[in-house]
């Protein structure tokens, strides 16, 4: 993709401040604010939007921070580095897992957040969490910023789930939920069945997205916003996706 000058020099700070030997609180919070990753990825192909710092920081205040969490498509770890930072005094996580399939966004993500478990793989692969329960048992809480797009953006075999539709976003909320009834997640408004941000009240309106995977997995929730309204914050970068903060509540498989 084209940078222009300014974001080519900027990237260039966040490289060299990558190389330190010993990186402070302030060298991450930097690179996470700044890194673009388009700069070692194709974000279009790869729907690699990754999450604006101070939104990370909000979301982590309303999402699930306790026993074993993991992050969905984590990308170099923003939404996990922020939960952990929100958890400092409580030190409620006792296991943070993050699965990311780019080895080169797992390289940052463990220069960045050491303290996580860093698994190299694809979220739709049934056997990473199979693998992740047998060693680490029940999963208490999932976070996630997931793909947004088709699902030729993955190669992995989907047929344990039900949901047989193309959005990848909408099949990772299955994964999700499968796996755990704690989950929250940022997703497109397209996808979600409420109307919040930008606007003064929050309306439930019909989504034929979430009909559809309802339908297709006879999952029964609610989609819900704990009070953050995401257009006060910078737009992610490379695209002009707006999303909402989703918890998902009164689940039933």
């Amino acid at each position: 993709m084209k940078f222009s000058k300014k974001d080519l020099a900027l990237q260039k700070k966040v490289d060299e401040v990558l190389l330190k030997d010993n990186l402070t609180f302030e060298d991450k919070e930097f690179i996470y604010q700044d890194f673009n990753p388009g700069s070692i990825s194709d974000v279009t192909t790869h729907s690699a939007y990754f999450t604006p710092l101070d939104l990370a920081y909000d979301f982590a205040l309303f999402a699930g921070r306790y026993g074993t969490c993991v992050d969905m498509c984590a990308g170099i770890g923003i939404l996990s580095f922020c939960a952990r930072i929100r958890d400092t005094q409580e030190k409620n996580i006792s296991n943070q897992i993050c699965i990311e399939r780019n080895p080169d966004y797992i390289k940052i993500g463990k220069t960045l957040l050491p303290e996580a478990i860093w698994i190299e793989g694809d979220i739709f692969d049934k056997a990473i969490w199979d693998g992740i329960i047998a060693k680490y048992g029940k999963i208490d809480s999932i976070v996630s910023n997931p793909p947004f797009g088709k699902v030729t953006k993955t190669g992995a075999d989907r047929s344990w789930l039900k949901y047989k539709g193309a959005d990848l976003d909408i099949a990772a909320i299955e994964v999700a939920l499968k796996n755990s009834t704690d989950v929250s997640m940022l997703l497109p408004k397209s996808s979600v069945s409420f109307r919040y941000s930008g606007r003064p009240y929050f309306e439930e309106v019909e989504c034929k997205k979430i009909i559809k995977l309802k339908e297709d997995t006879g999952m029964k929730f609610t989609m819900t916003n704990p009070g953050i309204d995401t257009s006060v914050y910078d737009d992610f970068k490379n695209t002009k996706y707006h999303v909402e903060h989703v918890d998902f509540v009164d689940v039933e498989l």
